[in-house]
């Protein structure tokens, strides 16, 4: 069982979910490039899945093949 989202995964999930780039986001939340894209890795993870695309696609009532799937939708 994966762990949850934690919160600020959640929220750089949903912007890039959205179709934010990994920049836009970072300055959005005043982080670096690099801090965006480990959250977004360690999200797929948890998620079960391997790119952005699929996050898309999970985000927009496809299947997400994780426990976390309540956390973040």
């Amino acid at each position: 069982m994966s762990a949850p989202l934690t919160r600020r995964e959640q929220i750089i999930v949903a912007f890039a979910a959205q179709g934010m780039l990994n920049r836009e986001i970072a300055e959005r939340l005043f982080l670096s490039i690099r801090t965006v894209e480990n959250h977004l890795q360690r999200s797929y993870t948890k998620l079960g899945i391997h790119s952005r695309h699929e996050l898309h696609a999970a985000r927009c009532g496809g299947e997400v093949r994780s426990s976390s799937e309540a956390v973040w939708r």
